[in-house]
């Protein structure tokens, strides 16, 4: 049916042919040409003004009354390179038979295509979008904007889908209360540390909850330790966060009013300076930077300054400022210390270098570490804090 003149600035195809069998023909002409002509279209090596000749004539047949035309072209012009926009568009707008496996394979759209349809197709099609490899960022805004929990499930469940942390944080707004959507949020590497942490806090205040209106534990020893394990679990976080995310992540918890003393005490008693570091940055307005050179330096009043200059109160300097000399003397020394060894030469730093501090204070100060720090430095904490309540 079909001649074709390759390499041709115009087209010499006799498309009067085509409109004959459009207008006149069979349902089975109409279906063989929509094959030839999809033969055609696909082919590489078809003259580009050929390509553009039977562009009026593939639309035709994407609006044929018969679906078995429509869908024999959608078939034929599936591994199309180049296509179209109407002719894509017009064969993704037929029955869902006809256009999902269409979407789902063509590689005939680009970043602007693929985004139009996930702006104005129902959720069938924005999930064969959200399925693809090839899917596009701009795509993902305009899945996420439509707010469908089972899309956003499918751009997750898409390994290859360009998510980005804006990308992350509308999901979690939007859906983080769905278990099934928050499984595949936990479970992505990408995910920001700081739904993490919020996260954290929010499986913590269910289990306070549960655990007190269930009268398990009496309520102080369930604050307590509700409150430990969630803060744990979020230095354990920032401590693992990548340098240029951390400051992000600890301003986050600041504006959730979740960047307390007890945190930063904790984190200096469990040896996770980076923490101590960013916080006592963001506290003081300050840079990362900035912040280690006060913190480190020799002078003892830099370091008096950044902590008053962060708001802490008076009680939580000891330890911070003994925390600082640990982590100062660990890298003169190119030293690398666990959690454990951390806090034992933390209560070593408090009890030599503090001389001027009284036993009472010294007291409270190792009630703090026998809190915060890893069990075997709590166990040494208590029994150093009891010799000298003996002696206070």
């Amino acid at each position: 049916m079909l001649g074709k003149a390759k390499n041709s600035a115009e087209s010499s195809l006799d498309v009067t042919v085509f409109d004959a069998v459009i207008l006149a023909g069979t349902i089975g002409d109409r279906c063989q040409l929509a094959e030839e002509l999809g033969r055609l279209t696909c082919d590489p090596e078809t003259a580009e003004a050929d390509r553009r000749a039977v562009v009026p004539h593939l639309l035709k047949l994407a609006m044929d009354d018969y679906a078995e035309v429509r869908e024999c072209l959608a078939r034929s012009l599936a591994d199309a390179e180049e296509l179209d926009a109407d002719v894509v568009f017009t064969i993704v707008a037929s029955e869902d038979e006809i256009a999902l496996p269409f979407l789902a394979v063509t590689p005939a759209l680009d970043g602007w295509r693929m985004a139009a349809i996930a702006r104005v197709g129902d959720l069938a099609r924005q999930l064969e979008i959200a399925r693809r490899p090839d899917i596009t960022a701009n795509a993902v805004d305009e899945i996420l904007a439509k707010g469908e929990a089972e899309a956003a499930c499918a751009v997750l469940d898409n390994r290859l889908a360009p998510l980005n942390a804006e990308h992350f944080h509308i999901i979690y707004e939007e859906h983080g209360n769905e278990p099934a959507i928050l499984e595949r949020l936990l479970r992505h590497r990408d995910l920001p540390v700081d739904i993490r942490i919020l996260q954290a806090r929010q499986a913590s205040r269910h289990i306070q909850r549960l655990v007190t209106e269930r009268g398990w534990l009496p309520p102080v020893a369930v604050d307590e330790l509700v409150a430990t394990a969630a803060e744990e679990t979020i230095i354990n976080l920032l401590a693992e966060t990548d340098p240029d995310d951390l400051a992000h992540a600890v301003a986050t918890l600041a504006d959730k009013e979740m960047l307390t003393p007890a945190l930063l005490l904790r984190a200096a008693c469990l040896g996770h300076m980076c923490v101590v570091e960013a916080g006592l940055a963001h506290l003081a307005a300050i840079s990362i930077s900035r912040a280690q050179s006060m913190m480190y330096g020799r002078s003892a009043m830099r370091a008096r300054a950044i902590l008053r200059r962060a708001g802490l109160p008076e009680a939580c300097h000891p330890i911070l400022r003994a925390a600082m000399t640990v982590e100062r003397q660990a890298a003169d020394e190119d030293l690398e210390m666990d959690g454990e060894e951390f806090g034992r030469q933390l209560i070593t730093t408090m009890m030599i270098e503090f001389h001027a501090m009284s036993d009472r204070e010294r007291v409270r100060q190792l009630d703090h570490v026998g809190r915060f720090a890893e069990e075997p430095v709590r166990l040494i904490a208590r029994r150093v804090k009891a010799d000298f309540a003996k002696a206070a």
